[in-house]
C-alpha cells in the first residue's frame, strides 16, 4: 500500500516556523518512503502561505524520491498559461516528480477580489464559468492542445495532471479528461462507500474507452495517528483550528491501516493521500514514523470489522 501526504500549511506557530516545519516534514516523509507530498492552496488567516507553488522547488530540491506538487490549484482564480509555464519549468528541473492538481474550490470574497481584481467571481455562475474556461485552457496547454507549442519552455517536460474531486457526480466528464484522479472521502459525507466505488468503476471503464490506458487513482483521507487511540483522540480534541472533516481516521497505526485496507478493497486502489490533522510538529513527525513502521509490517486482516464496510 502506497501513502502520500497532503499539507495545508497551518499550525500553531508563526508563518516562518510553519514553513520550516513543512520542509522538515517533507524531508522526513521522503526518507520514510512516502510517495507524494502535496501542498494545498489555502486562504485562511492562520495559513503560512496562499501560493504553495513557491515551496515546490524547495521541497523537491531537499528530497530525492518523493513526488511533490500542489493539490490543488484553484483554477477559477489563476491564469492558465502562467500555471502551465511555471509547472513545466518545475517538471523540467525535477523530471517525473512534479504533480499539478486542479481543484474547483472557491475562496472568501475578500480574497477573490484580490486574486481576480478585474473579474467579479462572487456569483456561482461566474465562478463556475471561470473554472471551466481556465481549467480547459490548462489541459490544452499541457496535453498537446491549442497553443501547447507556445508554453515556455517549449520542449520542457510536463507535470502529471490530477483532477481533484470531492464527489463522483459527473463520471463521464471526469473520464474525458486525460488526467490522474484523486477522490477525497473527507470533504463530504458518504453514506454508502460501495455505491461510490461503483461510480469509480464506471469511471475506469469510460476513461479506458477515451484514452486506451488505465487511469491513475488515489483516495484522500484525513485523520490523526498516534501510538494509541486515546492519544490520537486527545490530539484531535486539542486542535486549535479544527477543520470540518468527514470520516476522520483517529487512532493507532493498526486502526489506520485496518481502515485503509477496507477502503482499498472497496475502491480497488493501492495509494492513499493522508491529510494529517495534527498541528504540533512533534505530533506530525511522530505520525509519519508510526505510519511508516506500520506499513512496513502490515498484513491486512482477513475479515476487517471496519467502519468503512458499513454506512458511515
Amino acid at each position: 500500500m502506497k501513502i502520500g501526504l497532503l499539507e495545508f500549511g497551518s499550525g500553531c506557530e508563526s508563518p516562518l516556523d510553519i514553513v520550516e516545519n513543512v520542509l522538515n516534514y517533507a524531508e522526513r516523509a521522503d526518507e520514510l518512503g512516502f510517495t507524494r507530498f502535496w501542498l494545498a492552496e489555502n486562504y485562511v488567516n492562520y495559513a503560512a502561505y496562499g501560493s504553495p507553488e513557491v515551496l515546490v522547488p524547495i521541497i523537491a530540491g531537499l528530497t530525492s524520491q518523493i513526488r511533490v506538487g500542489v493539490a490543488g490549484v484553484l483554477m477559477a482564480y489563476h491564469n492558465p498559461y502562467r500555471v502551465a509555464s511555471a509547472f513545466k519549468v518545475l517538471s523540467s528541473l525535477f523530471p517525473d516528480r512534479i504533480d499539478l492538481g486542479v481543484a474547483k474550490g472557491s475562496v472568501p470574497a475578500d480574497f477573490s477580489a484580490l486574486l481576480q481584481p478585474d473579474i467579479d467571481l462572487s456569483g456561482q455562475a461566474a465562478w463556475a464559468e471561470a473554472f471551466k474556461r481556465n481549467s480547459t485552457a490548462l489541459h490544452n496547454y499541457l496535453n498537446g492542445g491549442t497553443n501547447a507549442d507556445k508554453v515556455i519552455p517549449v520542449n520542457g517536460s510536463v507535470p502529471t495532471l490530477w483532477s481533484l474531486t470531492v464527489s463522483l457526480q459527473n463520471v463521464s466528464a471526469l473520464a474525458r479528461l486525460n488526467t490522474s484522479l484523486c477522490r477525497s472521502v473527507f470533504h463530504n459525507r458518504i453514506d454508502d462507500h460501495k455505491r461510490e466505488a461503483e461510480k469509480l468503476a464506471q469511471y475506469r471503464i469510460e476513461f479506458y474507452e477515451h484514452h486506451q490506458r488505465e487511469p491513475e487513482i488515489t483516495i484522500s483521507v484525513a485523520g490523526v495517528c498516534a501510538e494509541t487511540t486515546q492519544e490520537a483522540q486527545r490530539i484531535r480534541a486539542g486542535l486549535r483550528e479544527p477543520s470540518r472533516i468527514e470520516h476522520e481516521l483517529i487512532g493507532s497505526p493498526t486502526y489506520i491501516f485496518d481502515e485503509l485496507s477496507a477502503l482499498k478493497e472497496i475502491y480497488d486502489v493501492d495509494e492513499f493521500i493522508f491529510m494529517n490533522m495534527a498541528e504540533e510538529p512533534a505530533h506530525k513527525l511522530e505520525s509519519l514514523e508510526l505510519i511508516a513502521g506500520a506499513r512496513a509490517g502490515y498484513a491486512a486482516p482477513v475479515n476487517a470489522d471496519s467502519g468503512y464496510l458499513v454506512a458511515a
